[in-house]
């Protein structure tokens, strides 16, 4: 029988092991090796860990529960300091994110089956996007190794156990599942695993350019930058900026699309946004975002084109154009001008201001969003928000940017200067695109030829059907200028 599904276990497979966080607590601690685990086995079904897992228990009051069960085995255990240990070890691996993004373009539904418990930044909320079926132990009140939870995946993925490979981290599990007809892969390393899973599947997981890496950069300030990188390390480098209140996904299949014409493209979240740290002075001027461009710029093996949206274009704009045009060979300014319309810059401010407590639903912030985006119908599949929005432990969905970059005193907006970027786009003579969305109402007609007046070698496009969020209204339109114009630069 042919196979159609793949289901992934989170933590040891796609994200990082809670197995390895644990064992490196217990060497910290000078508790035995291995003994959480002992009582992890020892106390399930009833004992706190297995009651966590199937959501019975929240996390405050899972701590007692199982320093409890802890000191019943012979040891005492920090358990808030051992979860965090575990929470920082749960990074997604890019080489699995990547092998699951191809076997989707090959048309293989690809589940995740995990057993987890709810916080602000768990795994499986923060990588819905990524499966067509996330089922969830904390949400269904059944955790591996329990048989049901296994049909449950099939039963939702659309597949038979025996049309199903399942990889998973502990052999108990994938006891359960083999016992079904699932085929298993024990994962230890995730190379050797999708080494196998490739086997069995009849083609590749890796290679062409290497799997999307993670990528990390730390300013001067203490922040972690965290991005992704895509193609070739020694192809020629282009650096995705994206716009405020965004974060690295705005940009769609671009970053993909650029890997796979030849580049090595480094995808960004912006300081106090997505994945990236927070300002804990509350720099966000548009200097602070210069500076961390650039820090990004001498890290690579060669100056990149640079693919700045909106804030990220005007941080793009003013390296290029005043602090350091040394480091940038080309520039891409997606939807921005030195010369923008006010009435649409309040309007943006007044969406990204308009609710400070967040919302009660994906299906609540949907609402706002398309009040916003009125030319854009509204998703039905609501997925997608997630990567914009982080879970509160109150319950409700917030931006997923600090609320000190619009709030602050060292905000973007307060060093708007149209003069001194005109100055700045006077001064380029590197290659230089504006895409513009035609609805914009950030760029007008008038605000692109007045850039174009100063700057008469760069070359434009008018994006039809699109506003200021050129890359998410059309983003295959949009791909195909970038790419042509990098890959055939006007100089």
């Amino acid at each position: 029988m042919p196979y159609r599904g793949v289901i992934f276990d989170l933590g040891g497979v796609v994200c990082g092991s809670p197995l390895h966080a644990i064992a490196a607590f217990e060497q910290e601690h000078g508790i035995p090796a291995g003994f959480v685990n002992h009582v992890v086995v020892t106390t399930a079904p009833a004992g706190a860990w297995s009651r966590l897992e199937r959501g019975e228990l929240d996390l405050a009051s899972f701590f007692a529960a199982f320093e409890a069960d802890c000191s019943a085995a012979g040891q005492r255990v920090d358990a808030r300091a051992m979860m965090g240990r575990v929470t920082e070890a749960a990074t997604p691996r890019p080489v699995m994110l990547e092998a699951i993004r191809r076997l989707r373009a090959k048309g293989y539904r690809v589940a995740a089956l995990t057993n987890n418990w709810r916080t602000e930044t768990d795994a499986a909320s923060m990588l819905q996007t990524h499966f067509d079926v996330v089922v969830e132990s904390a949400k269904e009140g059944l955790r591996k190794p329990d048989p049901r939870i296994y049909r449950l995946a099939c039963e939702r993925l659309g597949v038979t156990p025996e049309e199903a490979v399942f990889l998973d981290d502990i052999g108990l599990n994938l006891k359960s599942a083999k016992a079904l007809g699932m085929t298993t892969i024990k994962v230890a390393d995730p190379d050797d695993a999708l080494a196998e899973l490739e086997e069995i599947l009849g083609f590749e997981l890796r290679g062409d350019g290497g799997p999307v890496q993670r990528v990390t950069y730390r300013t001067p300030d203490g922040i972690v930058l965290v991005g992704e990188a895509h193609g070739d390390p020694t192809a020629p480098p282009v650096v995705l900026l994206h716009g405020g209140g965004q974060t690295r996904y705005a940009w769609g299949g671009t970053a993909a699309a650029l890997g796979a014409a030849g580049r090595h493209v480094v995808n960004m979240d912006l300081r106090g946004h997505g994945d990236s740290g927070w300002a804990s002075d509350g720099d966000y001027s548009l200097e602070a975002f210069v500076r961390d461009l650039e820090l990004v710029a001498r890290a690579l093996n060669h100056p990149p084109a640079v693919v700045g949206a909106s804030l990220g274009g005007l941080a793009a704009l003013l390296t290029a154009g005043e602090s350091a045009p040394e480091l940038v060979s080309a520039i891409v300014l997606v939807d921005i001008a030195p010369r923008m319309d006010p009435v649409g810059v309040e309007r943006i401010i007044g969406f990204m201001t308009g609710n400070p407590d967040g919302f009660a639903s994906l299906e609540e912030a949907a609402d706002a969003i398309a009040g916003y985006l009125t030319h854009r119908p509204r998703p039905k599949d609501l997925r997608g928000l997630q990567k914009n929005l982080r879970f509160g432990q109150d319950g409700r969905w917030r931006w997923h940017w600090d609320p000190a970059f619009m709030n602050g005193k060292q905000r973007p907006g307060a060093s708007r200067d149209p003069e001194r970027l005109e100055r700045a786009a006077a001064s380029l003579r590197i290659p230089v695109l504006l895409v513009r969305g035609r609805m914009s109402d950030i760029v007008s007609e008038t605000g692109a030829r007045l850039l174009l007046d100063v700057c008469p070698h760069a070359s434009f496009v008018d994006v039809s059907d699109a506003g200021h969020m050129v890359a998410g209204d059309r983003n295959d339109v949009f791909t195909d200028a970038v790419v042509d114009f990098l890959t055939h630069p006007r100089a």
